[in-house]
């Protein structure tokens, strides 16, 4: 089976779904992997960092979606993109399901397997895939490196008691860190749990001629 992912658009998504890392691991477990030309690369990561793990690289996202069958993105791609999809092919990524439904919709009606990840539940067998937690986690890190840097740069004296401040604001930082992350989460699935009746255009129609 092939996996591809295109560029996302940039302006609204720097991220990537696929590192050269991950990229190993498919291609251990016997995928092959498609990527738009310059996948990586305003996130310094080279070609040569995925070629050398046999990744390829199509200029025409067009054709790469066309022979995947499974698409990884960060964010629903766009409609013209969007429409080359068809049935039995996977789409894997933050869908946003909320605010795309009419999209998803569409999309299911047309026999595309969709895997939006924030709806994943939160289960034990799942929780290496609670990207909810994990973006929550990185925004918390990002939040207290920027404190150190600029906010309590005058704490970091050779004052005992300046240290001992220093280290105690920033665990208040990392409690409320927490507080909101888990506060962000309950809502969410909170919400999930009383619109339930978005599951029906998330059908899943896998079977196992389809993984063959």
């Amino acid at each position: 089976m092939i996996i591809g992912s295109i560029s996302e658009n940039r302006d609204l998504e720097k991220r990537i779904s696929i590192t050269p890392e991950i990229a190993k691991k498919y291609i251990n477990l016997g995928f092959k992997i498609n990527l738009s030309e310059n996948y990586g690369k305003h996130l310094g990561i080279e070609e040569k960092e995925y070629t050398e793990h046999g990744v390829n690289f199509i200029r025409d996202d067009k054709k790469l979606i066309e022979t995947s069958d499974i698409i990884i993105q960060m964010s629903l791609i766009d409609d013209n993109k969007a429409s080359l999809l068809k049935s039995n092919q996977i789409l894997i990524g933050v869908l946003n399901p909320y605010e795309n439904k009419n999209k998803l919709e569409d999309l299911a009606k047309k026999g595309v397997n969709l895997f939006s990840l924030e709806l994943l539940p939160r289960i034990t067998r799942a929780q290496s895939m609670d990207i909810l937690s994990s973006q929550a986690n990185l925004a918390g890190s990002l939040f207290m490196n920027s404190s150190q840097n600029d906010i309590f740069a005058t704490l970091y004296t050779s004052s005992s008691v300046a240290s001992s401040l220093a280290y105690f604001m920033l665990f208040i930082i990392v409690s409320s860190n927490n507080v909101v992350s888990w506060l962000t989460r309950e809502i969410f699935f909170l919400k999930e749990e009383i619109e339930m009746s978005y599951i029906d255009w998330l059908s899943i129609n896998i079977s196992p001629e389809t993984l063959s």
